[in-house]
């Protein structure tokens, strides 16, 4: 987590904006996922394929196409994302499997929501005069995505994705 905030140009990052980091990454896998199952379920189909991914992206509303950043360049340690993914998949959709194009495509989505949600809040830091990235950093950055133009961001703390979109 932390090259892809160091990518997103956060200098420093304080402990509990690490928690929050890690627990939203948590909860952004487990959003997807449970939109692609609802979606598969309608498929009868046992393993979660890109397509399902795909949809369940635009089922959200969240135009990850359009900024998609490179693995290579910002991810997320593919372990964690197999790990959080696996773990949602046990907890709550019994006998449903992911597919390892399924896995690649998680981590590319999940890596430019993070990237996207990190690179506003070190905006916030940077409007602040500061260097270190805070949890109250990223929970700020609702209100403001909610209210400027092309900023869709997904909010841990409601469960949804806030966009300006209307």
């Amino acid at each position: 987590m932390l090259r892809v905030c160091r990518a997103a140009g956060a200098e420093q990052l304080a402990a509990n904006a690490y928690d929050d980091v890690r627990r939203g990454v948590y909860l952004i896998i487990h959003d997807l996922i449970e939109k692609a199952y609802a979606l598969l379920g309608h498929a009868r189909l046992k393993t979660l394929l890109p397509e399902h991914l795909e949809q369940a992206v635009e089922h959200l509303g969240y135009n990850v196409k359009a900024y998609l950043v490179s693995v290579e360049d910002v991810s997320i340690p593919k372990a964690h994302v197999v790990a959080a993914a696996r773990l949602a998949l046990a907890k709550h959709y019994n006998g449903l499997r992911i597919s390892a194009a399924a896995i690649e495509h998680l981590l590319l989505v999940v890596s430019t929501i993070l990237f996207r949600w990190v690179r506003a809040a070190v905006g916030l830091v940077a409007h602040a005069g500061r260097k270190r990235l805070e949890a109250r950093d990223l929970k700020n950055i609702w209100p403001i995505a909610e209210n400027c133009p092309d900023v869709t961001l997904y909010n841990r703390f409601t469960g949804h994705y806030s966009t300006s979109r209307k």
